[in-house]
């Protein structure tokens, strides 16, 4: 038995050149027609269903499927597009059962036939008290086993996960511009293996570039890609994120591939020595266009609200380094705040999905023969005191008004490509953070900005870290190297007072974290700061205002484009951002609590944004929200009474 979605008949293979493409078109564009369109699900009877095929996967233990679904299927995605299915699982009353073709989607570029293989699974189980029991087994019986799992229902959902505090995480960094959660003072569990995954999104979205890959081989291995954006979560109980979709007809892989002459037959011959096929998940990667997705997800239940798709407005590319951007969406006044792929800006009604506004591309994206697409590493927005700001992909501070989208101000050399301006409020008033040095330019200035006028307030030197600054109160935090030595042997945690009028620096102290990372994270006491290396990493707990090292803690710390976050009595700190994986060090958040308490890897399917600003994971009430292979996972982090 072999799956149509993985492989298909030979009449349409490549000799059916354009109608082929044709049809692929027709088959991932979102309803057949390159339109602005906002989808609204029927209500359906929602439910968040898991099945574990007991030693299932091929090459490490079980294999786990889950997802919500409101019309009884869950959709199993083909390994090299959550666009095409490989087959589904049907949920009656009482009862599951169901075919697919599965084999592992994120394989690395160079590996070879062995990787094509697609396994076939049966699914025969009962469903009594929401527990799933039954079997599995291969169609020639080879290999079987045992199935369990659960099915829960809305109302479940709601009643083990609802919301009372009205916090939010409306930006990249977090609500307080500090990578860390407003506190709800909660107790979180301590140990990793208490945290709980409540559900896992019913919108099926392509995972990061750190999944992906730009070299011929990996097209016939790695699932498409759709961006670094990480989510947000608004105070309502919503969470929203945007990814792209490649979409139209026309393909680049000529210009993605122009040094050689015959990419498209290399292609062709190396999927005939691995017995695969170029079909519609491999072809789909070398589109030109893409689809600019915006989408709202329910915190409680993980259900789709509403998802807008901005028809072919967008450029594709599948790639990692300089591929798809992380353009994170932000909140504010009601309205969901994104930048498209192409550098289009949107505003949305959060509760409906409806387009306010647009501004045409306010960035710098060209084509060119080698890769297709050349564009920068990408920005997110902040909003503030009705003003919507953001930066350009390269080095301008745009400010454009919420309401209408009409430019109030620019500054050319005034933003990094890599760092989201941060927000300073001071005696009731709201001011930017920003810094200079573009895509690749050194970090030389921090800038104070009024974000009404646009006005520069004061600036100060600052010679580090490319991924931003974090702010406490009045106090500014970053991650610099001093005149004496070498950027990554030298890293300094600095911090300068801040008034309307100037910073002044306060204290400097040397640490153990390099300065290309992300911003330190702080709360209103501590700073916190680490790194790696050496392996065991160490991580350091600094006091705010002085910035003495309180404590010092040996454990998994930061590493490639990985950061930390604070949260409640946790501090913890994401070990790599760049190569698919979501493993993290778990700390105490205080002096005497500073230590490892334990590693977590997450039980899903990992994914992250390679060399882009990292994926952050929003924490709301003690649950954190987590972008993974194929979705936003939910996980209740909070200590069980």
């Amino acid at each position: 038995m072999s799956s149509i979605s993985e492989t298909l008949p030979s009449l349409l293979r490549l000799a059916r050149g354009l109608a082929l493409v044709a049809w692929l078109a027709a088959l991932v564009a979102p309803c057949g027609a390159a339109e602005d369109q906002t989808i609204v699900p029927s209500p359906g009877d929602y439910k968040m269903v898991e099945v574990v095929l007991e030693k299932g996967h091929p090459q490490q233990g079980d294999l786990v499927l889950r997802g919500g679904i409101r019309d009884g299927k869950l959709m199993v995605p083909n390994s090299l597009s959550v666009r095409l299915k490989a087959g589904e699982l049907v949920f009656t009353t009482d009862a599951v059962k169901g075919e697919f073709g599965w084999r592992r989607p994120d394989k690395t570029q160079n590996q070879g036939p062995a990787d094509a293989v697609i396994h076939q699974y049966t699914v025969d189980a009962k469903i009594a008290g929401g527990a799933i029991t039954g079997t599995w087994k291969s169609p020639d019986g080879t290999r079987s086993g045992s199935v369990s799992g659960s099915v829960k229902t809305e109302k479940e959902l709601q009643a083990a996960n609802a919301f009372t505090k009205g916090k939010d995480w409306p930006y990249y960094h977090g609500p307080l511009s500090s990578f860390g959660a407003t506190p709800c003072g909660l107790t979180l569990a301590t140990d990793p293996q208490d945290f709980r995954l409540v559900w896992k999104s019913e919108d099926l979205m392509p995972c990061g570039q750190g999944n992906g890959c730009h070299y011929l081989p990996g097209m016939l291995m790695c699932r498409t890609i759709g961006g670094g954006a990480s989510p947000v979560v608004s105070a309502d109980g919503k969470v929203y994120v945007n990814y792209i979709q490649p979409a139209g007809t026309v393909s680049n892989i000529e210009k993605r591939y122009g040094k050689s002459a015959n990419a498209l037959a290399d292609l062709e011959k190396l999927a005939a020595e691995w017995n695969s096929e170029l079909g519609p998940g491999v072809r789909e990667k070398f589109l030109l266009h893409a689809d600019d997705v915006i989408v709202c997800i329910d915190a409680v239940t993980g259900k789709t609200l509403w998802k807008t798709v901005f028809a072919e407005k967008g450029r594709y590319q599948q790639g990692h380094k300089i591929g798809p951007v992380n353009n994170t969406p932000c909140l504010g006044d009601g309205k969901v705040f994104a930048m498209g792929s192409l550098g289009r800006v949107y505003a949305l009604d959060a509760q409906t999905g409806k387009p306010l506004w647009e501004v045409p591309n306010i960035t710098r994206v060209t084509l060119n023969s080698a890769e297709g697409l050349n564009r920068f590493h990408g920005n997110s927005p902040v909003y503030v005191d009705g003003v919507v700001v953001m930066g350009n992909q390269a080095d301008t501070l745009h400010g454009f008004d919420a309401n209408t989208g009409k430019e109030l101000w620019k500054l050319p050399g005034k933003s990094r490509s890599l760092a989201v301006p941060s927000l300073w409020k001071h005696q009731g008033k709201d001011y930017i953070i920003s810094m200079d040095g573009g895509s690749h330019a050194p970090t030389t200035k921090i800038f104070c900005i009024e974000p009404k006028s646009g006005k520069v307030l004061w600036e100060t030197d600052y010679k580090g870290g490319s991924k931003g600054v974090s702010v406490s109160g009045d106090i500014l935090v970053g991650l610099t190297f001093s005149v004496k030595g070498e950027p990554e042997k030298d890293p300094e945690c600095v911090a300068w007072r801040m008034t309307p009028e100037k910073a002044e620096r306060i204290w400097t102290t040397t640490v153990n974290a390099k300065p290309e990372l992300s911003a330190p994270a702080v709360n209103d006491q501590y700073v916190v700061v680490g790194h790696a290396s050496p392996n065991p990493g160490e991580m350091q707990f600094l006091d705010l205002k002085t910035g003495k090292v309180l404590a010092t803690a040996q454990g998994p710390g930061p590493g490639n484009e990985g950061h930390i976050f604070i949260v409640e009595n946790l501090v913890f700190a994401s070990c790599d951002g760049s190569h698919g994986g979501n493993n993290f060090g778990v700390y105490g958040a205080t002096q005497e609590t500073f230590k490892l308490l334990g590693s977590w890897s997450p039980p899903h399917h990992h994914t992250n944004s390679y060399h882009c600003k990292c994926m952050v994971f929003p924490v709301v009430e003690g649950r954190l929200f987590m972008r993974g292979f194929d979705g936003i996972h939910c996980y209740d982090l909070r200590k069980k009474e």
